[in-house]
């Protein structure tokens, strides 16, 4: 069992970075910070949970372009998931892409672009179920050969995950 102190700080004037588009107030920092706070005053600790903490604390330094921070956040997302799940597993495809995402960030695309063709494999098999994360990925991929001057590759693949988007006819075609 898990026993909660409140640890109330003085308000601050300033809003902290969003995680995503749609936190308009900032609040998702504000769960993170509580939710790992939480975590350590624990006894009985989930290594899964703890895995799920460190990957939306790499998105949000990924958003706040602490791209560093998220790589190491990342990696060990990765270690703790890859003792726990089978290799074959989304969320192991999760870590690899997100990794390649923070490496590609810091322009160190070789790199980037081997984790986000690892996670790219995994979303080839079962895991590769999720559309949306089929796209994500054909996105983030593009971009990354595109920044390497790799632009044919580039193009086919964006135009294949625009296609997959499109073919779904998601919340992405009423924009």
């Amino acid at each position: 069992m898990c026993q909660i102190v409140n640890h109330r700080s003085e308000p601050k004037l300033t809003i902290p970075s969003a995680i995503h588009d749609n936190d308009t107030i900032g609040a998702g920092p504000i769960f993170l910070d509580t939710a790992s706070a939480a975590y350590v005053l624990c006894n009985e600790r989930d290594q899964l949970l703890w895995a799920l903490i460190l990957y939306l604390q790499c998105i949000r330094h990924f958003c706040t372009s602490e791209f560093a921070k998220s790589e190491k956040e990342m990696v060990e997302c990765l270690e703790i998931r890859q003792k726990l799940l089978p290799a074959d597993d989304l969320l192991i495809a999760l870590a690899y892409i997100g990794i390649g995402q923070a490496v590609g960030a810091q322009e160190r695309y070789s790199e980037g672009l081997e984790w986000l063709l690892k996670g790219g494999e995994i979303l080839k098999g079962p895991a590769g179920d999720a559309t949306a994360r089929k796209i994500a990925w054909g996105y983030n991929t593009s971009r990354n050969y595109y920044c390497m001057g790799r632009f044919e590759e580039a193009e086919e693949l964006l135009m294949t995950a625009f296609n997959l988007a499109k073919a779904t006819q998601g919340w992405y075609n009423q924009v």
